[in-house]
């Protein structure tokens, strides 16, 4: 394994960079949109002075004298009228926390249960859904479906130190660590100047953060799993049906008895890491047989669908771009464009996109980057078709209302909408090269 001191080279932190940039970069416009930090330092001025930067990031941290900036805070909404707070660093800061991440990943991976599948390479929420089928296979028919209140914001800052500590890394990351977690921060809202004693002024109000974990970088997610490592040892030993994702998780058992015995056991583990389980969002007991909703599935012994908030969620965007429809001159043309406009949310970036998204290493599948192409695990394939016909009943209602025509799913088809259907069996073939064909039964 690399050493810290190569971790964390001038040619390393070159690396992440262009690793940085690779992950926010807009292939449609072809161009990098990175958000200003609390320095307001722009990538084009960043970037002309990159190689100082780099040599001074390299040099402060090998010395254990780098520090972190005042990280950007901005809330976006969640479900229910909740927010999540997303930190946003400097553009140097997310440079060093990249390289940070890759020097603690084999250290924290080491670490985690095989149950765990959020924030690892090589694991997503399809493996997670596939091991509760195989708890549902093997018998385990009862669920405790839990949620952790607030997670991020209330993890203590002194226990994840400890638990790096233990790790065995190099004293320096552990610095790191535990500097990254007391950055000050400041609301975007606070973002102005404010007047202070003696009248000077000073840019950005800033607060310390006493706990919780910065969200929004590639660091949080690794620290979380490390911070939950001990606690999915002892459920897996104890009950030995866990599935984890990020603060979500379902224990899977033999019947309803063992399962109202896990609330206390599982009560007592969090508050030993000063958590707790969302009252709203945690039942003690699930059956199986009716279903359980986890990471956007709906999850039973006979089926895996999609959930319904997904669908209306779906629905809602299917509705937004019939709202900003324009009508053309005659019913073909209206239709065209509606079709056209639709491809992308049904089928994902057209093909001319995708061979972009491909170039430059961010696909690996033409038909992946789609709502239903994450859904292709669904095997309730008339849910799926359902959502084919209600799509057609909403363009049918369209056409008929602005130009009093009738057309039927023949006339989509012929004007390039391809299906949801056809698309989650597309999304479902192994990964190949792509090439710049029109796609059956549409243009995209």
């Amino acid at each position: 394994m690399p050493s810290f001191e190569e971790f964390f080279s001038v040619e390393a932190l070159e690396a992440h960079y262009g690793a940085f940039l690779q992950s926010h970069l807009d292939v449609i416009r072809n161009v990098h949109r990175v958000a200003r930090g609390s320095d307001r330092v722009e990538l084009a001025i960043f970037r002309r002075d990159l190689a100082k930067h780099l040599r001074a990031a390299s040099r402060k941290v090998l010395q254990g004298r780098y520090t972190f900036a005042a990280l950007l805070e901005r809330e976006i909404p969640k479900d229910a009228g909740e927010t999540r707070t997303i930190s946003i660093s400097t553009i140097r800061d997310a440079i060093v926390q990249r390289a940070l991440y890759g020097y603690l990943y084999e250290f924290v991976e080491a670490q985690l249960e095989d149950c765990v599948f959020g924030y690892r390479r090589g694991r997503n929420a399809h493996g997670a859904v596939a091991l509760i089928q195989q708890h549902f296979e093997g018998g385990r028919l009862a669920v405790f479906d839990a949620d952790i209140s607030q997670f991020f914001d209330s993890v203590n800052h002194q226990t994840l130190i400890d638990k790096v500590s233990s790790l065995g890394t190099d004293d320096r990351a552990r610095n790191l660590v535990t500097r990254f977690l007391k950055t000050s921060r400041v609301t975007a809202t606070a973002a102005q100047k404010v007047n202070v004693a003696g009248g000077k002024q000073r840019k950005y109000p800033r607060s310390r953060r006493n706990c919780g974990v910065p969200q929004g970088g590639v660091l949080s997610g690794l620290l979380s799993n490390l911070y939950l490592a001990e606690f999915d040892r002892r459920i897996q030993r104890e009950f030995d049906g866990l599935v984890r994702y990020a603060d979500d998780f379902v224990i899977c058992v033999s019947d309803e008895e063992k399962c109202h015995q896990l609330r206390a056991v599982v009560e007592s583990e969090l508050k030993k890491l000063g958590l707790k389980l969302h009252l709203m969002k945690t039942v003690d007991h699930c059956p199986a047989a009716a279903g359980i909703d986890f990471l956007g599935f709906r999850i039973s012994p006979i089926a895996v669908r999609i959930r319904h908030k997904n669908i209306l969620r779906f629905k809602e965007r299917i509705n937004g771009v019939l709202s900003t429809q324009k009508v053309r001159r005659n019913s073909d043309l209206t239709l065209a464009s509606l079709c056209n406009r639709l491809s992308f949310k049904i089928q994902g970036p057209g093909p001319k996109i995708m061979e972009k998204l491909i170039e430059h290493e961010l696909a690996d599948h033409p038909f992946r980057r789609s709502w239903i192409g994450f859904f292709r695990i669904v095997t309730d394939d008339n849910q799926v078709r359902q959502l084919d016909r209600w799509i057609a009943s909403q363009i049918s209602s369209f056409i008929w209302r602005s130009h009093r025509v009738k057309v039927t799913r023949t006339d989509m088809r012929s004007a390039g909408l391809p299906t949801l259907y056809a698309t989650m069996w597309k999304a479902r073939r192994p990964p190949r090269p792509f090439t710049d064909e029109r796609v059956e039964g549409g243009i995209l």
